[in-house]
């Protein structure tokens, strides 16, 4: 879920309130601004994930997740090596190629916001063995 601003819960997963639904108003009726800094293909990929028409939204289309794959702004990313989680995200921080916010440690939540009330059990979603078989080395 999109978080935009406090929000309140409901049966344990996080609701947006009225002012994030007014958020999310000026969204469908506001076009984005950006930076003069921001960079152009990053540009296009907010605009093609924001679009409002479904049959055209970036991800939404006949190739799916492939077309946010092959964006340019993707171009310089390995897909296959981040797959492989031969990443090395902070060599790529050191050369400017990425951004690596500040942690003390592995298990460190300082960059995340605090949701009170938040259950991540009432939010799970039921799958199936075999489904959870494909997600067994994921973190």
């Amino acid at each position: 879920m999109l978080q935009l601003g406090p929000s309140t819960t409901r049966g344990g997963c996080v609701q947006a309130d009225g002012r994030s639904e007014q958020t999310l108003q000026r969204i469908l009726k506001e076009k984005p601004k950006f930076p003069a800094s921001f960079p152009r293909e990053a540009k296009s990929f907010v605009l093609a994930l924001l679009e409002q028409d479904s049959s055209k939204r970036l991800g939404c289309l006949e190739n799916g997740v492939q077309d946010i794959m092959t964006h340019p702004w993707f171009a310089p990313t390995d897909w296959q090596a981040m797959a492989e989680r031969r990443v090395d995200i902070k060599a790529m921080a050191e050369r400017g190629d990425a951004w690596v916010p500040p942690s003390k440690s592995d298990g460190d939540t300082q960059n995340f916001d605090d949701y009170e009330g938040y259950n991540p059990a009432a939010c799970r979603m039921a799958i199936s063995a075999s489904e959870e078989r494909q997600f067994a080395d994921f973190c």
